[in-house]
């Protein structure tokens, strides 16, 4: 059995909040648009963003099992227009991780919950048209044989450039397993840059949207509370999806405070924070600048 050396929050309420194709200014304007709805609420998790996004994206969370032991694997934000998630959400530790051997072959499929919700989605069990299969949470990251097998479903995959996937993207991915090591939690959001892409690419017979950047969101929190603010401290890094040598490896100059990721991105990170700390210790963890912590090693 894993021991999960998560710490729970307790809210009083739940937070509201609900062939490569370079294409035409056309793509754009032709997807579907409708008035913003209240989204639904969202689960109590730390790692889950503020759900703002319209009622043409949909959110869902994966579950993974040890033993008698159920608890959340990942969550996605899926865009219907798109056909690509626009935020991945997990948390992260040793324990999450777990050990084992990860599925041979491959098993690249379709997300059963999109399917029960009836999205179309891409197959991934064939090839992106010019572009790998990215993972945003990491297959490294689930070594627990279901758990590994739900980061091969097209919920967590988007067209990347080899370039990326293959050098200065796994470099974050290593930074971050890492980091997760040594700490109580890593809490994880992967996200891409999906508005304003005027760039698609067909899997099968269906078209997703070729994102024009990669991110990722990252809030440690440790119970000794040696540093941070209140055991809490994070981390914003950014990527631009364009071609990177094998010599690029993800450093400092690709990091920033979480309150310049949620400006540049257009997205509320973390807000559960603001319960667990107070407005004023959560917007210093947000403001505080990773480049600068001993901990992330910049």
């Amino acid at each position: 059995m894993i021991k999960v050396l998560m710490h729970r929050c307790f809210v009083a309420a739940a937070l509201m909040a609900a062939v490569t194709v370079s294409c035409s200014k056309a793509y754009a304007e032709d997807r579907k648009e409708k008035p913003h709805e209240e989204p639904a609420a969202a689960p109590e998790w730390m790692e889950v963003p503020v759900l703002d996004r319209g009622p043409y994206y949909h959110f869902f969370t994966h579950y993974m099992t040890d033993g008698e032991q159920t608890q959340r694997n990942y969550s996605f934000y899926w865009s219907e227009n798109d056909k690509v998630s626009f935020w991945v959400a997990y948390p992260m530790n040793a324990g999450l991780m777990g050990v084992g051997r990860r599925p041979n072959p491959q098993p690249w499929a379709k997300d059963p919950l999109l399917e029960k919700a009836g999205l179309e989605q891409p197959d991934v069990s064939l090839k992106f048209k010019g572009y790998t299969r990215g993972h945003q949470i990491a297959s490294a990251d689930r070594y627990l044989w279901d758990s590994n097998a739900q980061t091969y479903y097209s919920s967590n995959m988007t067209p990347q450039l080899y370039d990326v996937n293959g050098f200065i993207w796994v470099t974050l991915e290593q930074k971050v397993r890492d980091w997760s090591r040594r700490c109580d939690t890593l809490y994880v959001v992967s996200g891409c840059v999906i508005e304003n892409s005027t760039e698609a690419t067909l899997c099968g017979d269906v078209e997703a949207t070729v994102p024009t950047a990669y991110w990722k969101a990252l809030l440690r929190y440790n119970s000794a509370r040696t540093s941070g603010y209140g055991g809490y401290s994070g981390c914003g890094v950014f990527v631009w999806h364009k071609g990177h040598s094998q010599s690029d490896v993800i450093s400092s100059r690709d990091a920033m405070p979480l309150s310049a990721l949620e400006k540049k991105v257009g997205i509320k990170l973390f807000p559960l924070l603001d319960s667990v700390l107070g407005k004023k210790l959560a917007a210093k963890v947000k403001d505080e600048d990773p480049r600068r912590e001993d901990f992330w090693g910049w």
